[in-house]
C-alpha cells in the first residue's frame, strides 16, 4: 500500500512539473472572435487565479447580456468547471465574484499551510447550498467537465470528460473529479471511489465540440488562448490568495477582455 501511495505521489508531482513547464499546452488554431458568433466558453483550470476568469466573464456579461451567458455551452476544468456551473445556476457575475471572494478570504485565514490548501469541505458546502438548490436540469447538456483518469494497474493515465449528466449526483461527482488534487485539496487519493486527478494535469484548454471558431478560449496558462493574462501572474497565486490579488486579477480579466474585442 505504501508503494502505491508513493508511486501516486511521484506521478502526481511529475505531471505537475510538466504542466507548469508548458509541456501540455494545447495547440489552438484560432482567429479573433466576434461577440455575436460566440456559442461556447472554454475555461481552463486556474486554482485561486479563477478571479481572472470571473473578471473576463463580467466583461462578457456587460457586452452580451446575462441571458446570452445562460444560453452558452461551457467546457471546464477544475475551477473553470465550478465557475461555468455557477453561471448556469442563473447567478449574476457580481454574485459569483462576491461568493468566491468571501470563501477565499475565509480559507486564507485558516491556520497551517496545508489547511489553507485543503478545499474539499469548502467546495462541498458551496455545491450543496448554492449550486444544488439553483441549477436546473435543463442546463445539464450545456456543461462538459474534463478530468484526468488514473489507473494504477496496469498503470495508465488519460484525459476523460463527462457531459449530459443524468442527475445532480452524476453532476456533482464529475465536477469534483475535474478538480481533484489528492493529499492537498483532498486528503484521499480517491474521489468518489475512483482515482481521478485535476483535469489540468493533461489538458489546459477543454473544448465542448469541434466548432473552434465559435469557442472563446480563456486560460491562465495557454499562450494560444483567445483571452489570457496580459501580465505575469505568479504561480503561487493559484494556491495562496489575499484580497489585493483577488481584486487585481478580477480587474485584469475585465480589462483584457475589453482589449481583446478592441473596446
Amino acid at each position: 500500500m505504501f508503494f502505491i501511495i508513493f508511486l501516486a505521489f511521484v506521478l502526481l508531482f511529475g505531471l505537475f512539473y510538466l504542466y507548469i513547464s508548458g509541456f501540455f499546452i494545447t495547440k489552438i488554431k484560432t482567429k479573433i472572435k466576434k461577440l455575436d458568433n460566440i456559442k461556447t466558453i472554454s475555461l481552463g483550470g486556474a486554482g485561486w487565479k479563477l478571479y481572472y476568469q470571473i473578471g473576463v466573464l463580467k466583461a462578457l456579461e456587460e457586452l452580451l447580456g446575462h441571458k446570452k451567458l445562460l444560453n452558452m455551452n461551457y467546457a471546464g476544468i477544475s475551477a473553470g468547471s465550478l465557475i461555468s456551473t455557477s453561471i448556469l445556476c442563473g447567478m449574476s457575475i457580481d454574485k459569483i465574484y462576491d461568493d468566491w471572494k468571501m470563501m477565499a478570504l475565509k480559507q486564507s485565514k485558516k491556520n497551517g499551510f496545508l489547511n489553507k490548501l485543503s478545499t474539499k469541505d469548502m467546495f462541498e458546502d458551496y455545491f450543496d447550498n448554492i449550486i444544488e438548490p439553483k441549477i436546473n436540469s435543463k442546463h445539464f447538456t450545456q456543461l462538459k467537465y474534463f478530468m484526468t483518469k488514473l489507473d494504477l494497474w496496469p498503470l495508465t493515465i488519460k484525459i476523460d470528460f463527462k457531459s449530459n449528466f443524468k442527475d445532480l449526483k452524476h453532476l456533482k461527482r464529475s465536477l469534483f473529479r475535474s478538480g481533484h488534487i489528492p493529499f492537498i485539496g483532498d486528503k484521499s487519493l480517491y474521489c468518489y471511489d475512483k482515482m481521478y486527478l485535476d483535469g489540468g494535469l493533461l489538458c489546459d484548454q477543454p473544448f465542448f465540440d469541434n466548432d473552434i471558431d465559435s469557442t472563446l478560449c480563456i486560460s491562465l496558462s495557454n499562450i494560444n488562448a483567445d483571452i489570457k493574462p496580459s501580465v505575469h501572474l505568479p504561480l503561487k497565486w493559484m494556491f495562496m490568495i489575499n484580497e489585493k490579488r483577488i481584486d487585481l486579477m478580477y480587474k485584469l480579466g475585465y480589462e483584457d477582455t475589453l482589449r481583446y474585442f478592441n473596446l
